[in-house]
């Protein structure tokens, strides 16, 4: 499988392989591949400046901006959900880990975490979703592992770099909004959680915001 890609490299987002057209810009024009022969991809999540890959063994890459922890933190106990380790095990990504490293040492979180490899450490992932600012990863028990940006959540932990969403349900796919994320369970039901600002959980209160997933009520 050959993964295409085009647009902005300026995070890494296309990953570290990729040769970008303009040095200045980091703009690629045309679809490009990305080099990732040596993985099997099955699908492609694209955030605001991440891209998540979910690989046929089950696991998931991670490239790009980390600065909310979108792309995950091994340094702030995560151990008990997921196994996060930098991607240093391939030769070519580690040589350009350090040549890309000047242009995002303002982000808090280190560098060599920003090309990651995410393994569910008890089985592995059925889909991954990217946000602008978070990406939720549906683990194959069915559970909604949260990472990055929790600002709009409301919740005591909001800085962890992986919260476990709470619900009486096992879920199969998610999807990731600027601020919110919905996300379909075993038995097609929807739930959702976020911020309501747009009325993008179908609440008419602008100023709703709700930390865990809640059905949303499609008959009203």
């Amino acid at each position: 499988i050959v993964v295409y890609g085009c647009g902005s490299n300026k995070e890494g987002q296309l990953g570290p392989l990729v040769e970008e057209a303009d040095e200045d810009s980091h703009l690629i024009s045309k679809f490009t591949s990305l080099n990732l022969d040596k993985v099997a991809v099955k699908s492609v999540a694209c955030g605001h400046s991440h891209t998540l890959f979910l690989l046929e063994d089950g696991s998931a890459l991670a490239f790009g901006s980390n600065r909310y922890g979108e792309c995950g933190n091994a340094q702030r106990g995560s151990e008990d959900l997921l196994d996060i380790r930098p991607l240093e095990d391939d030769e070519r990504i580690h040589e350009s880990l350090h040549a890309i490293s000047s242009r995002r040492s303002r982000y808090s979180f280190p560098v060599a975490w920003n090309h990651i490899r995410l393994k569910n450490v008890s089985g592995g992932f059925r889909h991954v979703s990217a946000g602008v600012r978070h990406s939720v990863l549906i683990t194959s028990e069915g559970r909604a592992l949260h990472l990055g940006s929790g600002f709009h959540l409301e919740r005591p932990d909001a800085g962890q770099p992986v919260y476990q969403l709470s619900a009486p349900t096992q879920f199969i796919s998610a999807s990731c909004g600027s601020h919110h994320t919905i996300l379909l369970d075993f038995n097609h039901k929807l739930w959702c959680c976020g911020t309501n600002r747009f009325s993008q959980l179908s609440v008419d209160d602008p100023k709703y915001k709700v930390s865990e997933p809640m059905r949303l009520n499609l008959n009203k």
